[in-house]
């Protein structure tokens, strides 16, 4: 092969290969940061289920209000049917039925629900951790 020849073809396979790249890149940047997971039931989804909370490095739960300030109260709530409060006697969280008032020390599965969050580049030859190892609790 002439010297051209192999020049014009190294030039195609670099160009051909640096697309390929853009392209791969551009469906990574296309693929959900996170999904949801359910504690209780073990279900899992990408759809938000609504209102989930947020956790910082220390894995404390926080919510946003619609200016983006953090709230360390959720601020729905109150719309709920089922809410979690504190036991100071039983030094635990309880899980209070609105609508039927009864309670219990069980979480119910409508409050189960964690952020899963994926990590930036996968690994394919990474084994996947199972969701309890990658929510911040």
């Amino acid at each position: 092969m002439t010297r051209s020849l192999t020049c014009a073809l190294l030039v195609c396979w670099l160009c051909n290969t640096l697309f390929v790249a853009s392209q791969q890149a551009e469906l990574l940047s296309q693929l959900p940061k996170h999904y949801f997971w359910n504690e209780v039931t073990g279900d899992t989804q990408y759809e938000d289920p609504g209102d989930v909370p947020l956790h910082d490095e220390e894995g404390n739960c926080y919510w946003l209000d619609d200016a983006g300030q953090r709230l360390e109260e959720d601020p729905n709530a109150g719309k709920y049917e089922w809410v979690e409060s504190w036991s100071e006697e039983h030094n635990r969280p309880y899980y209070y039925h609105q609508a039927n008032h009864i309670s219990t020390w069980d979480k119910p599965a409508d409050l189960a629900w964690r952020r899963v969050y994926l990590p930036d580049e996968p690994d394919s030859s990474a084994q996947p951790e199972s969701a309890a190892d990658s929510t911040l609790a």
